[in-house]
């Protein structure tokens, strides 16, 4: 086992890795039930995409979840805790935007969390710059974002994320602005980090075919209620091509899409 794999694992592997739930979960906005009675629970180390059109309340879900906002109605809590500080406390929201300072180098970026709960800057670039190569970014450590391809620039992302120690992932169209060429990438070297370091994933993506890859479960919500909930139970073997054209994936993209209508 390497050195960069230890490191990773001391440093985000909570002790106690809650779950999410929501309950009865109602929020207005601009007086319209974006989120019109939800229930939704996420085990510990499960992972869980929401997918639906534009506008039923994907986003606002995942802001409640990560203790930016607070229901109208019903509880939302993750390792039983229903408290907005708890949920700060245990989620790491990544949004669509990588939010990259273009000060900072791509080091620097990735060890901006680690620096906010009080490691020295020099802890921090020691345990982010092991894990540079692991993510696909070798050589990478000094060049700005400007200097960036996208697809490296979430990586940098992600990695920031995971570095923030928290016990829930919680990503926001993660790979929404990407090529097609480099969201398929992506969405396989995501799908291979979590198998080696599994957390508690809540994944909201218009993408239908991301979130069967990703997600072990699938809520389609639709005016703001979940219209559909799928168990994602496919095999993940094999090339790409061969995973999105089984039977099996065929039919639960057909079910969801149904489903978002």
């Amino acid at each position: 086992m390497s050195q960069s794999t230890v490191e990773v694992r001391a440093a985000a592997a909570p002790a106690v890795a809650p779950g999410v739930a929501l309950d009865g979960v109602v929020r207005v906005l601009g007086g319209k039930r974006v989120l019109d009675g939800v229930d939704l629970r996420l085990p510990v180390r499960g992972r869980l995409g929401i997918v639906g059109r534009s506008g039923v309340g994907k986003s606002t879900l995942l802001s409640l979840v990560a203790g930016l906002d607070d229901p109208d109605a019903g509880t939302v809590s993750v390792g039983g805790d229903g408290s907005a500080a708890t949920r700060l406390a245990r989620c790491a929201l990544m949004p669509q935007r990588d939010c990259l300072l273009p000060w900072r180098t791509a080091l620097d970026n990735a060890c901006l969390a680690l620096e906010n709960q009080g490691l020295s800057r020099a802890e921090a670039r020691r345990r982010a710059a092991s894990l540079f190569e692991r993510f696909g970014l070798s050589g990478a450590q000094g060049l700005r974002p400007a200097r960036l391809s996208g697809g490296m620039r979430q990586r940098v992302a992600f990695l920031r994320t995971l570095l923030a120690d928290k016990e829930v992932l919680l990503l926001d169209e993660p790979f929404g602005a990407l090529d097609a060429i480099t969201r398929a990438e992506l969405q396989e070297w995501l799908g291979a980090a979590l198998a080696v370091e599994p957390r508690t994933v809540l994944l909201v993506t218009h993408d239908v075919e991301e979130a069967l890859l990703l997600c072990e479960q699938i809520v389609v919500l639709s005016g703001g209620r979940v219209a559909a909930e799928l168990e994602v139970d496919i095999p993940r073997a094999g090339a790409r091509r061969e995973i999105v054209t089984s039977p099996a994936f065929v039919e639960l993209r057909e079910r969801a899409l149904e489903a978002i209508g």
